[in-house]
Formats: structure tokens, sequence, C-alpha cells
């Protein structure tokens, strides 16, 4: 297409010219809001605007989990005003590992743990997730059986949990995550077959449409290695599953999970590639965990705190760029149960705003949110 050239020299000319320009067709600006909305302004022939067009319209949602829900010093008031002070709109509680907690005896519920923590947070005016039982053994109630022989029996037994923890939540918890990183388990094969999978999750978003429609569901996946990725969605896809989000970990900040999917060690790389993997399935996209790691802290190779905060911000600018990208989250909000050598939480340790070393992440986060 030949381009139109006019000169600048003369300012009410040009304009004059740029207004005929828009008058004389069709055309979409780029109109950007704060706090992360986007919309695409489209002007008609006349030159008037049309309504916005809101399946444009994006929103960012910014998330940390609490890992620990049965800890009872967590997820009080005063968490989640600090996340709510952080910038943060959604909490994910990790409650995968609920089931054999709080239904001990087959048909005897208890909730208090949740209860607790979706108060709080609700108070402070959070988004919440919660997640299903994990249909993994060690997830698993004595009195359910064994999942690895009778899988399909013990998911059925599932389902009076869930009815009851979706009817007590219902109107209030606006998000279900299926389970926590299904794929790994699909990955190794056995007991765990392709059946087993789509069943687990058909099952586990039959119940929750079917008592609070307005809620929606998150699958996730850790990714490892990387063709199972587009393996994994397309085999839940061809069979049906009505999933609303695709949840993706792309461990920017762990060298040692990149050497073994294969990509290079940066988000500028990393995302791209990982956003197009998924957006063919065309739902939105959440980065479900994030995080950094100082280099005093990991076993191996790792980075200075500096060089791990640029790393992080140009992992949320670049989220915030790609259209299909509507949800990013830390991980986690304390300090990691499991990994607590080189996993860091949130705001497990605050320090000053000064701070040059792991303290200030508290800051750093506050800041990476309030700056983009």
């Amino acid at each position: 297409m030949k381009r139109l050239t006019v000169a600048r020299k003369d300012p009410l000319k040009f304009l004059a010219t740029s207004v005929l320009l828009l008058i004389s067709c069709s055309c979409v600006l780029p109109i950007t809001a704060s706090q992360g909305l986007s919309c695409h302004v489209q002007l008609s022939t006349a030159g008037t605007i049309l309504p916005c067009d809101t399946t444009t319209k994006k929103t960012m949602e910014w998330c940390t989990t609490f890992v620990h829900f049965d800890d009872p010093t967590l997820g009080t008031p005063s968490d989640a005003e600090l996340a709510k002070t952080l910038g943060l709109t959604v909490v994910r509680v990790h409650t995968y590992y609920q089931w054999k907690l709080s239904e001990p005896s087959r048909g005897t519920y208890d909730f208090h743990h949740q209860d607790r923590i979706v108060a709080n947070l609700a108070q402070a005016g959070l988004k919440i997730i919660l997640e299903t039982p994990q249909p993994t053994p060690e997830y698993i109630p004595d009195w359910a059986g064994n999942i690895t022989s009778d899988p399909f029996g013990v998911i059925d037994l599932m389902v009076p949990f869930v009815t009851n923890l979706v009817t007590r939540y219902k109107g209030i918890v606006g998000f279900y995550q299926i389970g926590n990183e299904l794929d790994w388990p699909w990955e190794q094969g056995g007991w765990f077959t392709d059946n087993v999978l789509t069943y687990y999750l058909n099952t586990m978003i039959n119940v929750i449409n079917g008592i609070d429609p307005s809620a929606r569901t998150i699958i996730n996946c850790v990714g490892m290695p990387r063709p199972a990725i587009a393996e994994y969605f397309n085999l839940i896809n061809q069979r049906g599953v009505k999933y609303d989000i695709i949840g993706v970990q792309p461990a920017v900040f762990n060298q040692k999970y990149i050497s073994i999917i294969g990509w290079d060690y940066t988000p500028n790389t990393i995302l791209p590639q990982l956003f197009d993997m998924v957006r063919s399935f065309g739902k939105p996209i959440w980065i479900s965990e994030e995080y950094m790691y100082p280099v005093s802290e990991y076993t191996g190779s790792g980075h200075p705190i500096e060089e791990e905060i640029e790393l992080l911000q140009s992992s949320v600018m670049i989220s915030k760029e790609d259209p299909d990208v509507t949800g990013f989250s830390w991980y986690p909000y304390e300090q990691m149960m499991y990994y607590p050598w080189y996993w860091y939480g949130l705001v497990e340790a605050r320090g000053s705003p000064t701070d040059k070393n792991v303290t200030s992440l508290y800051w750093v986060y506050k800041s990476i949110i309030s700056d983009s």
C-alpha cells in the first residue's frame, strides 16, 4: 500500500488532513485505559464514535496464592488487607488437598478453615479461587479407597464433597481451579489415563456449573516436557471439556525447569512461545504461578536480586501486552513449605523500600504492580 505523506511544517494543514482521513474511512484506534483495561474505539464512515467493542476489552487480574489453607495464622484480615494494598485483585487458595482434611469420614464435613479465609478475603473485596480435590493417592481420604485401582469410583465419591463446597460459597467464590497441575500425573502414564483425566475434569466442572453457573473454571498445567502442553489441551478440547480459563506456569526464573523444557532462559523468548502455543484453544490465558528467588538461596545457578526484578518486570509487561493474557499470579504469598531455601513468598519478609536483598520482596511486587 502506498504511504500518504503530509508535510508537518504547516500544523493546521496536517491536522485538517488527518481529520479528513479519519472521517473518510472506518478505522480502529487502540485506546488504553488505566488499571489494565484496553478498548478499541470504532469510528463510523461519518466520523462518529461507535459503542466500545467489549469483546476487545481486557481486564488484568493480579493474583497470589495462599498455600497453607489450613494454617490459622494465614488468611487473616490483615493478610487480606495487605494483599489488597499490594494491588492484588484475586487470591488463589491452595485447597487441592482439602478433601482428606475436610471430609475425614464419609458425609462428615468440616469447612472451618475455608470459611475463615473466604470470609476474610470477601470482606476485603478480593476475588477468590478455590481448587477442587486432587485426584491422586496422597490426597484421598482413607475411607474413599484406592484411586489407582478404582479411579472412576473414587472420583464419583468426590461429588458430594464438591457439591457441598460450591453450594456453601455460591456467589462468593468466583473461580474454581480444577485440581492442580494435572498434566503432571497424566504425563507419567500408568493408571492416570486420558479417560481418567477427562472424566475427572468433566465431573468437577459439571458439578460447579450446575450449582453456580456464574463461577469460572480454570485448568492449569506445568507444561513439562514442552510438547505435552499442546497435547494436554488438545485432548481436553477434543473430549469436550467445558472450561473457561487456561492456566500456565512458565517458571521463567527457574533454571532447572527451563533446561528440562528446552526454552531459552528469558521472558522475551519463553512467554511469546508459550502464549502462542495455547492461544489457539480460544480461552483467556492466566499465568497461574510465577516466582523469583535470590541467587544466595538457590542451590545451583541463579541471578542476583536486581536481575530477578528486571526479569519479573519484563514478564509482567509481556503478559500485559498480550491480548489473550488476562491474569498474572505470583506464587506463593508466604514462604513455600516444600522448598523454603529458594522459593520466597510475596510478603514472607518485608523489609524497607530501600533494601537490596530478599527482605525487599514486598516492595518489589508492590512497585511492579503499581508501575506496570
